[in-house]
């Protein structure tokens, strides 16, 4: 685990199918507490941010909607046909075999490498950033827990004006 050292939220993600709960979400989780920082950044009298950041967010997300709302297949058959042409000495040294792949390693190297290379994040930093990221995992269950109360309170309460 690569944890960022900047993060100020938890990182997670939620697939949504359709676009109108898609929105809902975004306004939710992205554009409602960017606009909470953002007044608490001005009342500190610091400069907002969070409200331009969301919005480039948002601009990236609608640009890769098609490739991730989609199902794409590729056919490997040209691969794994030369694949199988190769010598086992050529096979150990040019490894592109999706039946051996080591998925994991792979994104925890992947998650080292933005961290490291991207972001330019010492690794000095890691440790923190692991209680950091614990912390920030923790406070999402409880805004979780917080956010699902009052939802189901605000339905209690429509439930009961219209029944009354």
């Amino acid at each position: 685990m690569y944890p960022l050292y900047d993060a100020i939220y938890f990182p997670f993600m939620v697939y949504v199918q359709h676009k109108i709960p898609y929105r809902i979400c975004v306004w939710l989780g992205h554009f409602l507490p960017a606009l909470i920082i953002d007044a608490i950044s001005i009342c500190i009298n610091r400069s907002p941010r969070m409200w331009k950041l969301c919005k480039k967010v948002d601009k990236f997300s609608n640009a890769i909607e098609p490739f991730c709302t989609n199902e794409w297949s590729f056919s490997t058959d040209n691969v794994q046909a030369m694949w199988s042409r190769l010598s086992e000495k050529d096979q150990k040294l040019f490894q592109f075999s999706m039946v051996e792949f080591d998925w994991t390693k792979y994104l925890f190297d992947h998650y080292m490498g933005i961290r490291l290379y991207l972001l330019n994040e010492d690794n000095s930093t890691l440790e923190i950033s692991r209680i950091k990221y614990k912390r920030l995992y923790w406070i999402h269950q409880i805004l979780k827990i917080v956010f699902a109360f009052a939802v189901l309170w605000i339905v209690w309460l429509v439930f009961t004006i219209i029944c009354t």
